[in-house]
C-alpha cells in the first residue's frame, strides 16, 4: 500500500511539470493611404457620401491569396516571435494599398470617381482558408 501511494505520487509530481511559455504581444498596424486618389479627385471614405451621387452599384471584390511553399527554416525563424499567420497558413500576404488600388482600378472603369462605405478586410472561410475581401459603393459625383 505503502509502495502504491508512493508510486502515485510519483506520477502525479512528474505528469504536472508541464511546459509553459509566456504569450507575447503581437501587435500589427496598416494604414491605407487614400491621398494619392483624393489628391487626384477621386472620393474615397469609409462612411457614405454626404452629398448628391449617383450610385453606380456595389463593390464587392474578393481574393484568395496562393498558398506559399515555405521550407522547414523558414517556417521556423518566426517561432520564437509566434507569428502564426505565416507560419501556419503560409498564405501570401497582400497589402491593402494593392486591394484598394484594384478597387479604384474597377470603379474608373466603371465611370465612377468614388467610393463611399469603402471596407477592407480579411478574414478566415469555413476551411480555414484566408480571404481578402474589399466591398463598398461605386459612386458618380458630379462636379
Amino acid at each position: 500500500m505503502k509502495r502504491t501511494s508512493i508510486l502515485l505520487l510519483a506520477i502525479m509530481a512528474l505528469s504536472s511539470c508541464a511546459v509553459f511559455y509566456p504569450s507575447e504581444r503581437i501587435t500589427l498596424a496598416s494604414f491605407v493611404d487614400y491621398r494619392p486618389y483624393t489628391s487626384a479627385g477621386f472620393f474615397i471614405s469609409p462612411d457614405p457620401y454626404p452629398g448628391r451621387f449617383e450610385a453606380m452599384g456595389e463593390l464587392i471584390i474578393e481574393v484568395i491569396p496562393a498558398e506559399l511553399e515555405i521550407s522547414y527554416d523558414e517556417r521556423h525563424k518566426y517561432d520564437h516571435i509566434r507569428y502564426w499567420d505565416m507560419t501556419v497558413s503560409g498564405a501570401e500576404r497582400i497589402p491593402h494599398a494593392e486591394l484598394l488600388e484594384m478597387a479604384v482600378v474597377r470603379t474608373i472603369a466603371l465611370g465612377g470617381n468614388g467610393i463611399s462605405n469603402l471596407k477592407i478586410t480579411k478574414e478566415t472561410d469555413m476551411s480555414d482558408n484566408v480571404v481578402y475581401r474589399v466591398t463598398g459603393l461605386c459612386i458618380r459625383i458630379d462636379k
